[in-house]
């Protein structure tokens, strides 16, 4: 039973990563001509041809999507067409960053949403519960880059106390950390209150 269960969510691994694969395949050709924003509309027509010869895209779009899964199946995705460095290796280069945003928004909306959901259950109906519950509603509701944006022209630009762009330091990390964290915040004082409230309504 449980070797049938696991097989299914395997299968729909699969089946998930294979459709997000295909779309982005379907938006990249979609999008526009990669190899006109590479080289430029005014580019000759024999620097087009090269390009578009030197990166498979003078094939057959079937035979692009077959080369396209084929490729990402065994690890190789490829040259950035930018500076024609190999891909995963931009992308080794930006996973410690993402990883440490990540993990620390992640674990500081962990801990206010936390904090903010058991003083609100402790004080329900009274002013600190409806701020943290107002609180909680923006969290989870306000988009993220619209608060980034915000948050950058304020401490930023406006009062000039915390770095807009970078990775150099660990001031650079509070404005994304607080814009990420800020949704988490939200949810979890949301679940953290209903679960006290749930536990201190009990006869026990």
């Amino acid at each position: 039973m449980q070797g049938s269960y696991f097989a299914k969510k395997v299968a729909r691994a699969f089946v998930t990563i294979w459709l997000v694969v295909t779309f982005t395949f379907i938006a990249l050709h979609l999008s526009g001509d990669p190899i006109e924003a590479l080289v430029g509309d005014q580019a000759p027509p024999a620097v087009i041809a090269h390009y578009r010869e030197k990166f498979g895209l003078d094939r057959p779009l079937w035979e692009q999507y077959v080369s396209y899964l084929s490729s990402i199946a065994v690890g190789d995705f490829g040259l950035s067409m930018s500076d024609q460095k190999p891909a995963i290796n931009l992308i080794a280069e930006a996973l410690p960053n993402t990883l440490r945003l990540g993990l620390t928004s992640f674990l500081g909306g962990l801990f206010a949403g936390v904090i903010l959901g058991i003083l609100a259950a402790l004080n329900r109906n009274r002013p600190i519960d409806r701020f943290v519950m107002s609180f909680a509603v923006f969290g989870f509701s306000m988009p993220n880059f619209f608060l980034g944006i915000l948050l950058m022209l304020l401490f930023a630009l406006q009062w000039r106390i915390l770095p807009s762009a970078g990775a150099d330091t660990p001031w650079h990390l509070i404005l994304p950390a607080v814009t990420l964290g800020t949704h988490f915040a939200g949810t979890f004082a949301r679940f953290t209150r209903s679960a006290m409230l749930e536990v201190m309504n009990k006869q026990y």
